[in-house]
């Protein structure tokens, strides 16, 4: 008795044989307990694989941070540290969570930068950790290093 073959197998599970093929390996099925157990074999590899492949797109889209983010909104002000620059910069501010935030820039910053952000009275000193196009604009992701109230009152742009 000839076997189906293991690449057969597969084909025959993906619907890419030919019919009389097709008519050939479930007729041998019926009577091989070998190659039925093969079947079994490749059918189960394949369903796991597929699960696994499910449960990757699912983690994928899941929320990865460690924290909630907190939607919000509100002008900002932007000078980089590191390297230094005295030209500020304005933006929005899109959301927050203890130890990050999103921002929204008109220009692209280098991942590394160290930045300091003000918005109202409050200061924020972090790390560019992520900046990719989105629109017009950029969105920038800073993992937050400090948080401070300033007592100063936030000073108009000057145009």
């Amino acid at each position: 008795m000839t076997h189906v073959l293991e690449d057969e197998v597969t084909l025959y599970l993906n619907g890419r044989l030919e019919s009389d093929r097709v008519a050939s390996i479930e007729t041998h099925l019926s009577d091989c307990t070998v190659c039925k157990t093969r079947l079994d074999q490749t059918l189960h590899f394949i369903t796991q694989l597929a699960d696994i492949g499910r449960r990757q797109r699912v983690y994928a889209s899941l929320e990865k941070r460690r924290e909630p983010r907190f939607a919000s909104e509100g002008i900002l002000s932007l000078q980089l540290l590191r390297p230094l620059s005295f030209e500020r910069l304005t933006g929005r501010i899109i959301n927050v969570s203890r130890s990050g935030a999103a921002l929204s820039l008109a220009v692209s910053l280098e991942l590394g930068t160290l930045v300091q952000v003000r918005v109202g009275t409050m200061i924020l000193l972090g790390e560019v950790r992520h900046c990719a196009k989105t629109g017009d604009d950029f969105r920038i992701g800073v993992r937050l290093e400090d948080v401070v109230e300033s007592d100063l009152t936030p000073r108009a742009q000057s145009p």
